[in-house]
């Protein structure tokens, strides 16, 4: 098995337009990992468009209460209308057990102005690898 395939890959923000919003995060079950890679991907930005939350949160169980993780967060000046087509990452070490295994990434614009964006999440480190595209997260995958 290549390391590449020793990952698991999760939406865990479905590309949408943003604006005075906080984006709908869907939970990533971080379970049997031991890193977390939050991939925030920008489009466009509108020219004032800024972020004003993003943070990672997590929770013990699924639907738990969630909970700020410590030094998981960007500068809200980072993300905005200078930022179009940018790649912004935060990484989360779950070997700290005060680290719930279920994880949110928390996205608020705070302004009207709109910003396309998506997250994704990459599972690493795991405590068994995963055999399949399925158990890496994939619909589909291809090999060259």
């Amino acid at each position: 098995m290549k390391h590449i395939q020793n990952m698991k890959t999760v939406l865990a923000i479905a590309p949408q337009s943003l604006g005075s919003a906080t984006a709908a995060e869907i939970e990533v079950d971080a379970t049997g990992y031991n890193n977390a890679r939050f991939l925030i991907c920008v489009g466009a930005a509108a020219a004032s468009a800024n972020i004003s939350v993003c943070k990672v949160q997590s929770a013990p169980t699924t639907g738990g209460s969630q909970t700020d993780v410590t030094g998981a967060s960007i500068a809200t000046a980072v993300i905005d209308g200078d930022a179009d087509d940018t790649v912004h990452a935060i990484e989360v070490d779950l070997s700290d057990r005060n680290i719930g295994q279920f994880l949110s990434l928390v996205l608020t614009s705070s302004t009207a102005n709109v910003i396309e964006i998506s997250v994704v999440c990459i599972l690493s480190e795991p405590n068994v690898s995963p055999t399949t595209a399925a158990l890496r997260g994939l619909t589909t995958e291809a090999f060259a």
